[in-house]
């Protein structure tokens, strides 16, 4: 977990998770409606840092979200969230978007089209929040088509007004009305087909498993149907071949043996006590979804993964730690069971019992957890950032 732009921050965004409040009038601050106080002087945005992408819900086509620098806010780092989605209520997305005119884009557990700027202390050893901004009002012209579909971003943002908001004790979404607001007027650009692609732009990013081409490899820029791990990877040599961002100068992605470890039900084992060297690289990225919980991680795991597996006591105490990580790896630990065959990994897991993300890339994550139960235990090692991996040493010990 870290502010580092020149990594580029990537929240995973819990916004569709929270509860509703019920609907109804919301109040944008105290000088709206209310003769006794003038309207408040948003600060104002107008320039938005290069842009990039996370498909989260691919599979279904529903979901996209993407993230950019916006710069500093009172002195704090800044960063503007998109997230585009198709519900029950919005079963595609108009050219012309105002988020007031339906009800469920003032809700950040509704929104079909949600924009969201958060602040960080810039201070702080570990990712602290100061403010939440949703939006309030203003246009969203999509002159590039539906996001979802074209998996990209081009249009215009006209006098959006993002008003400050926070989770109540019911964790409902709730604005405050005497808090700050931000202004946002500016032109978005994210062509759908990189600038580095070098083969053919119709075989990028297809959307499907369909042959001849669902996952092409070393072409000058990372292809996203290699994001979904059903999808074969046909120019990739070896027996469990995967893309992957190549360290190399000048070359953008390159074959890679998968990482034979990459599912609970593929979890190596590990012996209390002993120490095991292990790697993020070539890992597919099964397993975020729950890990978030204030019991687990408390922050979404949006990076590859690896498992391991380990018989546990009922009622005794043990220590997890995550160590040797390399300086590109905010590694993180998540303790999930237990389960004889690993059916308790799921899309959104539920029986995480503890975890740690609480320091930076390279840094030591450590846990001390008591189980309930006695039975088999699986270890998620993941990562904070989508695209961090590297090497790290994991052990499970009685203290």
């Amino acid at each position: 977990m870290q502010i580092a732009r020149a990594s580029a921050l990537l929240f995973s965004l819990s916004v569709f998770a929270c509860g509703d409040d019920g609907g109804g009038t919301k109040l944008i601050d105290s000088g709206i409606g209310n003769t006794d106080a003038a309207p408040k002087v948003c600060s104002a945005v107008s320039t938005i840092g290069s842009m990039q992408w996370d498909v989260t819900d691919e599979s279904a086509g529903r979901y996209i979200s993407f993230y950019a620098d916006i710069g500093d806010i009172n002195g704090e780092p800044a960063f503007l969230y998109y997230n585009f989605r198709r519900t029950m209520m919005t079963a595609s997305l108009p050219a012309t978007i105002d988020v007031t005119a339906g009800t469920e884009n003032l809700d950040n557990s509704t929104c079909s089209t949600c924009f969201t700027i958060l602040t960080f202390d810039p201070n702080a050893t570990t990712l602290v929040v100061t403010h939440r901004y949703f939006q309030q009002s203003g246009t969203v012209n999509l002159t590039g088509g539906d996001p979802i579909t074209m998996r990209g971003l081009m249009g215009n943002v006209s006098n959006l007004r993002l008003q400050e908001f926070e989770y109540d004790a019911n964790d409902d979404f709730k604005f405050i009305p005497t808090g700050d607001c931000i202004t946002l007027n500016a032109t978005i650009d994210q062509d759908n087909v990189p600038n580095d692609w070098s083969c053919d732009v119709t075989d990028y990013y297809t959307g499907t498993t369909a042959t001849p081409n669902p996952c092409d490899c070393e072409c000058g820029a990372f292809d996203g149907d290699c994001f979904n791990p059903a999808n074969p990877t046909p120019d990739c040599s070896g027996q469990t071949p995967v893309c992957w961002p190549s360290e190399t100068e000048g070359v953008a992605t390159e074959c890679i043996a998968a990482q034979p470890n990459d599912t609970c039900q593929t979890a190596a084992a590990i012996t209390l006590g002993t120490p095991v060297l292990g790697s993020l690289v070539g890992a597919q990225r099964h397993y975020s979804g729950g890990l978030q919980a204030a019991t687990c991680t408390g922050y979404s795991q949006a990076g590859p993964d690896v498992v391991y597996k380990v018989n546990l006591t009922a009622n005794t105490s043990y220590t997890a730690t995550l160590s040797g990580t390399t300086t590109d790896l905010d590694g993180t630990i998540a303790i999930v069971g237990p389960s004889a065959d690993g059916s308790v990994c799921t899309d959104m897991i539920t029986t995480c019992i503890a975890g740690s993300d609480k320091t930076f890339a390279g840094q030591v994550e450590t846990t001390t957890f008591t189980p309930a139960a006695t039975g088999q235990y699986f270890i998620i090692v993941d990562s904070f950032y989508r695209d961090d991996y590297g090497e790290f040493t994991l052990e499970i010990k009685t203290p």
